[in-house]
């Protein structure tokens, strides 16, 4: 252990030598996701949950928004394929179930429970 110190000590004493290079870094983005795909994946997710296949899940979106759409048609792809008519199977619908973390969609979720300085 003493040799490695010694060198250590002669390496690091010649201060002109030393060149100090950047190897990597990681840079963390603080870009939120944008509103359109994080509600199509929750929605899609929920779709899963429920069995829905792809044509149905988006039959039934009733919005009008293809940042939403193609979200749902994203994850649709990425978990069960390409076949819009395909049903999700038992273990597609568990995991989208398990993704959701007990959430559950509901378009009237927050009515009635807004502030006293909102309307």
């Amino acid at each position: 252990m003493a040799a490695v110190s010694s060198l250590q000590k002669t390496i690091m004493s010649d201060t002109a030598s030393i060149q100090p290079e950047l190897l990597a870094t990681t840079v963390f983005s603080h870009k939120a996701a944008d509103p359109g795909e994080a509600v199509g994946s929750v929605y899609g997710l929920h779709a899963i949950a429920e069995g829905a296949t792809l044509a149905h899940a988006l039959d039934k979106l009733g919005v009008d928004d293809p940042d939403i759409s193609q979200a749902v048609k994203t994850l649709y792809e990425s978990v069960i394929g390409e076949d819009d008519r395909a049903v999700p199977s038992q273990q597609q619908r568990q995991s989208a179930r398990e993704q959701l973390h007990g959430f559950h969609l509901s378009r009237t979720w927050f009515s009635g429970r807004l502030g006293a300085d909102q309307s």
